[in-house]
């Protein structure tokens, strides 16, 4: 048994995630419009829903082993399989939260892999800046191969819109290269040291020690 994890903290964990699901669960059943789920239920087209289905949960297995590749590169060995089941614990707990799901997700791995939360938590942070930098991608590979179609959308909902904020898309810009310049400052003064911010960041800048750098973009294209 790890230092520092007894009995009585793991039956302490276990029943915090027990009260935690009876509390996602129980909002859940008491936001619901029963009687238009029921009108979808009779109506959905189960062909669709399997199919989709199998698709979402090899999405998610696949984002459970890309971040294990994280955690790895960052120090901590995690089990792709639990490292599945956390991910589909913060997503549960999305449906009742916006982001909560993200910091459960962590503490579940840190108690099952014993990796501390902040740094996980770090990993987190980089995933979704890969997500979207993957989204930014194929969204301009649709452009691209479609641009009659999506040009008259692109031009509306997202040029238009950035030509009449430009101050405020500029201001983004700049203060993300000066994070960006702070950060790396940081981590060079902070190598070797401990700490929270040390251990957020040991998080972030492990997608920079991934050993297998192409099969993480490969498990990214496939999410």
């Amino acid at each position: 048994m790890p230092k520092g994890l007894s009995v009585k903290s793991i039956l302490k964990s276990k029943f915090t995630m027990i009260i935690l699901a009876i509390v996602v669960f129980g909002y859940i059943i008491m936001s619901t419009d029963w009687s238009k789920t029921w009108v979808a239920i009779k109506h959905a087209n189960y062909t669709f829903i399997l199919f989709g289905s199998l698709i979402m949960a090899g999405s998610h297995y696949l984002r459970g082993w890309r971040w294990t590749m994280l955690t790895d590169a960052a120090g901590y060995k995690v089990n792709t399989r639990r490292a599945f089941y956390s991910v589909m614990t913060g997503y549960l707990v999305n449906v009742a939260t916006s982001r909560g799901g993200e910091v459960v997700r962590c503490a579940v791995t840190s108690k099952s892999d014993n990796a501390p939360t902040e740094t996980l938590l770090g990993t987190v942070i980089t995933e979704r800046i890969i997500d979207l930098i993957v989204m930014a991608f194929m969204a301009l590979l649709c452009l691209v191969v479609q641009f009659d179609y999506l040009w008259d959308f692109a031009l509306e909902y997202i040029l238009k819109p950035i030509s009449k904020n430009w101050f405020f898309v500029i201001s983004g810009i700049l203060g993300a290269l000066a994070l960006l310049y702070f950060w790396r400052k940081f981590s060079k003064k902070s190598e070797g040291k401990t700490g929270l911010l040390q251990r957020v960041n040991d998080g972030l800048s492990s997608v920079f020690r991934i050993k297998n750098k192409g099969k993480f973009i490969a498990l990214s294209l496939g999410i």
